[in-house]
C-alpha cells in the first residue's frame, strides 16, 4: 500500500477559501469512486476511459487503486472533494524516472479558482522528489484551458497521436513533456 499523508494548504485570496492537496486514505474511497465517475460522466472529451466501463469496478478495485496510487492527489474546498490528479511512473522495472500525469478533473463550480494549478504544482514536485525526472501526458487538442495550464508549467509539445476518447470518438491528442 503507498498511502501517505500529504497535505498543503493553499489560501484564496479572491474569496478566503482554502484548497488542501492531499491524498485519500483507502478509506475514503467511495469519495474517490463518486468524483473519478463524476469525472467520466462530464468530460467524455477529456479521459480514455468511459464512464461506462468504470461504473462496473467493484469496491475492491476502487479501494486498490488507492492503495496502490503512490502519486494520486486530492483538492478538497471547503471540505469537499473537487478535484484530482495523478502521477504514475508506467514501467518502474525499466525506468523509474519517468512519469505520466492522467485522470486530471476539476468539478466545474470549483474551476477558475487555481485548483488544477495547485494539484499540478504539488504533483510535480512529490515526483520529482521521488527521482522522476520527466513528466509526460496527453491532452485532448480542444481543451484549451487544460493545455494552457500545462504550457504554463513548461510542458511543451512534442507530437500529435489521435485516439478515441471516453464519448467513443476519434479526437487529436497532444503529447506534451516536462523536465523536472
Amino acid at each position: 500500500m503507498w498511502y501517505s499523508q500529504i497535505e498543503v494548504k493553499y489560501n484564496l485570496i479572491d474569496d478566503n477559501q482554502e484548497i488542501v492537496i492531499t491524498k485519500l486514505p483507502v478509506s475514503e474511497w467511495q469519495s474517490y469512486k463518486a468524483l473519478r465517475l463524476r469525472a467520466l460522466k462530464e468530460e467524455t472529451k477529456a479521459f480514455v476511459s468511459r464512464y461506462e466501463d468504470q461504473v462496473k469496478h467493484t469496491d475492491e478495485q476502487w479501494q486498490n487503486r488507492l492503495a496502490t496510487g503512490k502519486h494520486m492527489l486530492f483538492a478538497k474546498l471547503g471540505g469537499q472533494l473537487v478535484g484530482m490528479m495523478v502521477g504514475y511512473v508506467p514501467d518502474p522495472d525499466k525506468d523509474k524516472t519517468v512519469a505520466d500525469i492522467v485522470s486530471v478533473y476539476v468539478v466545474p463550480e470549483a474551476r477558475g479558482k487555481g485548483i488544477s494549478k495547485k494539484l499540478l504544482e504539488t504533483l510535480l514536485k512529490e515526483l520529482k522528489e521521488d527521482g522522476v525526472t520527466k513528466a509526460n501526458l496527453t491532452v485532448n487538442k480542444d481543451q484549451l484551458p487544460a493545455v494552457h495550464l500545462y504550457q504554463s508549467f513548461g510542458f511543451f509539445i512534442t507530437g500529435e497521436e489521435e485516439g478515441i476518447l471516453g464519448d467513443g470518438l476519434k479526437h487529436t491528442e497532444l503529447l506534451m513533456s516536462k523536465q523536472l
